[in-house]
């Protein structure tokens, strides 16, 4: 079940239990008596389809899974529309046990879920080797990722900001994996690979301490530089706490908050309420909040960019 802790979050778990008993119901009408239909974990279920055209079967039942998922549940009077996210996977290989087959059906289920992800709709996806080799490609990564904050391999790319008349007044910062022995990642490519990993907070924490630490320097021996604008990641602004990130750099490095502009990119969903809140506190102390429309303008492409500038002040 897709977003099934929000009803936890939101009715409490006695009405969350409630309704995992309605959709067991339901699975197991439209399964019918031939399959089994079992719950394996908290909003997990699992149909076992037995038979000589067990895949097309499974096939065709997922499918009328995803329809019948269009049924509003109700709770408390009110209608809940869920949506279900469902991974079909054949036993085909000999040696394969149930740890195998639920492995691969979580994997073509989480496929399902980048489908209907952000388009609130349910979606079931059909399991295939290339799931796994994703998965851990993607683990390889995770892994590179660790090293890579470990050994310090992360850097701030720095362009000058202009005003319409020219005149050069800030510095726009731009986070580079240099890689050992690859070429180096940025921009939207860098963030989303690092935010499906799960490492987006750390990644915007390392970007406002090195560019306040910058900033810092640049001013002791100095160089005039009035402020630094930093892309904030996705999920340090939904999942960490920026407000209270914010204010340590600004106080341990001395800058005032005019000095420190943050580009959040205009992502307005359920979570809405709680990102404006905290964009709020931190536009409470001073700090500008600048907000793209767009990836391409929270990441703009350096090739379309004039040499010696990128943005107005007044953007």
């Amino acid at each position: 079940l897709d977003n099934f802790k929000r009803i936890n979050d939101s009715l409490g778990h006695r009405d969350g239990d409630q309704l995992l008993k309605r959709v067991a119901k339901r699975l197991q009408r439209v399964a019918g008596e031939e399959q089994e239909v079992m719950r394996i974990s908290g909003d997990e279920f699992v149909i076992v389809v037995s038979g000589d055209f067990a895949r097309f079967t499974a096939q065709e039942l997922a499918n009328r899974v995803v329809e019948d998922f269009d049924l509003a549940y109700v709770l408390r009077a009110n209608s809940y529309r869920m949506r279900a996210s469902i991974g079909v996977v054949e036993h085909v290989r000999h040696g394969d046990n149930a740890f195998d087959l639920l492995t691969r059906a979580d994997l073509a289920m989480y496929a399902a879920k980048a489908i209907g992800k952000g388009k609130d709709i349910s979606a079931c996806h059909v399991y295939t080797p290339e799931l796994s080799e994703r998965a851990e490609r993607g683990l390889e990564f995770y892994q590179a990722l660790q090293y890579g904050f470990l050994r310090k391999e992360f850097a701030l790319d720095y362009r000058d900001c202009y005003t319409v008349d020219g005149t050069a007044r800030g510095l726009l910062a731009s986070v580079q994996w240099k890689r050992d022995g690859a070429a180096p990642l940025e921009g939207r490519e860098l963030f989303s690979m690092v935010e499906s990993s799960g490492f987006g907070v750390q990644l915007g924490e390392f970007q406002l301490t090195e560019a306040c630490r910058q900033l810092q320097e640049w001013r002791a021996a100095g160089q005039v530089v009035q402020h630094v604008t930093l892309s904030v990641p996705y999920a340090q602004l939904v999942d960490g706490d920026l407000a209270g990130c914010v204010s340590e750099c600004l106080r341990e490095h001395a800058m005032e908050p005019s000095a420190l502009r943050l580009i959040v990119q205009n992502r307005l969903d359920q979570t809405a309420a709680h990102v404006l809140d905290k964009l709020e506190t931190i536009r409470s102390t001073g700090v500008q909040i600048l907000a793209a429309l767009t990836a391409d303008s929270v990441f703009p492409n350096p090739a379309k960019l004039p040499a010696d500038g990128l943005c107005s002040d007044e953007e």
